[in-house]
């Protein structure tokens, strides 16, 4: 039952829709709901978060009830005092993650599978919850007050506003991310296949492996952690750069000496230090997400539970029962519909009944727009199709419908670096989430493509097939003249 007091609440708050997506349910706890409360206990102009999922996590989404004078306020006096410590904690743990994700390598490509008691499962659980912390940290309404105050620092020294916003994107890029180093290790083995029937050769094979699993979250289809259809678009990847020479984006970037005041110089740095970090620990927690997905299907064939419905139990339920050796049976709640409403002090569960009341509280007054506006990562005005893509949809057939718009606008949550097919092929992105540090604000730049990020609803404003103009200089995408 819904306590009078938080339904006030929640029926008051000033609800915006913040993300959507899918995640198996027992992962909601570490990739969402603690790392969440731990976000909020920093930030408390953050009064309300709420995660709703449908159909057992296969649709989640995220609103948020916040004060946006305060945020900015918040953010810019927690990274006054710890930025230093913050880059170097991210840098460090997602070195850590990358090293647990390589120890479970040999289990998972040969399928023999591995023992997991409690422990594993728990340690697991706890490092994707630090790495969804840190990257919560890098989300951009705490490191956009870094941009702003870059800004301003520039403006004293710049005339033209314009070519301060052009100086602070160019400066603030790193000169040198995942993304460059991914292509160039994709091009040496590339390099290396003389014929198809290398790929058959067992060291090839092994070394192709190698690198997909460090580099596995540019590969996936979606959150089921198939190791087969995955590994086959890094065959496929590699026989279309042998055979076409077609070159993916470099991650370089070429900067213009500027005369920057050492302020300046120091938040430019520091946001490309932060920015590197978030493409990095992007790829590190999503590795771990699918990792974590792999070994679940380990713990259901070694208690000899049928994958779906222990895939209804949340992490810890789930670690209970390791625990006692799957000794007896827990009791599972009715969780086809789940609410979760989280403050700084507490998380509130609701189910069913209780939760489809509250999605309707917090959705209903959410009114749609012909228009989005947000933040240019990349300047350029275009008329093309909205092209939609969602987490839960499937990529492969994404990847095979894109080719068939004409001049795709790539419309998305956020984008990851699985969607480079995608993104190659659109003329202009659009993202409901993004500041100057996420990975669609940088690729835009390596990619040239004109940007408009941050925009909160442009899937729910947007569906595919529309015919839309994106113009950076008004800052809007809309569906009929701007």
């Amino acid at each position: 039952m819904v306590e009078n007091k938080l339904l006030q609440e929640i029926e008051k708050g000033n609800w915006v829709w913040s993300w959507n997506g899918s995640c198996p349910y027992y992962l909601l706890e570490p990739l969402f709901l603690e790392p969440t409360k731990l976000y909020l206990e920093k930030f408390h102009s953050i009064k309300l978060y709420a995660i709703l999922s449908k159909d057992h996590g296969k649709e989640i989404s995220a609103y948020l009830v916040s004060d946006d004078k305060k945020i900015e306020e918040e953010s810019r006096k927690y990274l006054d005092a710890n930025a230093g410590k913050y880059i170097k904690g991210y840098a460090e743990t997602i070195k850590k993650t990358e090293k647990v994700v390589e120890s479970y390598k040999i289990d998972v490509r040969d399928a023999r599978g591995r023992k997991i008691n409690a422990q594993d499962w728990q340690c697991l659980s706890n490092l994707l919850i630090k790495n969804i912390e840190f990257y919560l940290i890098s989300q951009p309404e705490i490191t956009s007050s870094l941009g702003k105050e870059l800004l301003v620092e520039i403006n004293k020294n710049c005339k033209d506003p314009e070519e301060a916003i052009k100086i602070v994107q160019e400066v603030t890029q790193p000169k040198r991310t995942i993304l460059a180093r991914n292509a160039s290790e994709l091009n040496k083995i590339a390099a290396r296949i003389k014929t198809e029937k290398d790929l058959d050769k067992k060291e090839i094979r092994e070394e192709i492996f190698d690198y997909y699993w460090k580099y596995r979250s540019f590969y996936m289809m979606d959150l089921s952690g198939s190791i087969e259809r995955e590994f086959q678009r890094v065959l496929d990847a590699v026989i279309e750069l042998k055979n076409k020479k077609k070159e993916t984006a470099s991650g370089a970037w070429h900067h213009n000496e500027y005369n920057l005041s050492q302020k300046a110089r120091k938040l430019a740095g520091q946001i490309k230090e932060i920015g590197a970090l978030r493409l990095e620990g992007k790829n590190a927690w999503l590795n771990l997400c699918l990792l974590i997905i792999n070994v679940f299907d380990f713990v259901s064939r070694q208690a000899g539970i049928d994958g779906k419905e222990l895939a209804n139990y949340h992490f810890h339920e789930v670690s209970e029962l390791l625990e006692k050796n799957f000794a007896g049976s827990m009791p599972l709640a009715k969780r086809k519909t789940s609410a979760f409403v989280m403050s700084s002090e507490k998380i509130h569960e609701f189910n069913e009944g209780d939760a489809k009341k509250i999605i309707e509280l917090i959705v209903k007054p959410i009114k749609k727009a012909s228009s989005v506006t947000g933040t240019v990562a990349y300047h350029g005005k275009v008329e093309g199709t909205a092209f939609i893509i969602k987490a839960q949809d499937s990529l492969s057939k994404k990847i095979k419908e894109i080719i068939g718009i004409k001049n795709p606008i790539l419309v998305a949550e956020q984008t990851i670096p699985a969607y480079l097919p995608l993104i190659d092929k659109a003329c202009g992105i659009i993202t409901n989430e993004g500041g100057i540090l996420s990975h669609a604000a940088i690729v835009a730049r390596e990619f040239k493509k004109p940007a408009l990020i941050g925009t909160k609803q442009a899937t729910l404003v947007f569906k595919t097939g529309d015919k839309i103009i994106l113009d950076t200089e008004k800052k809007i995408a809309c569906k009929e003249r701007c």
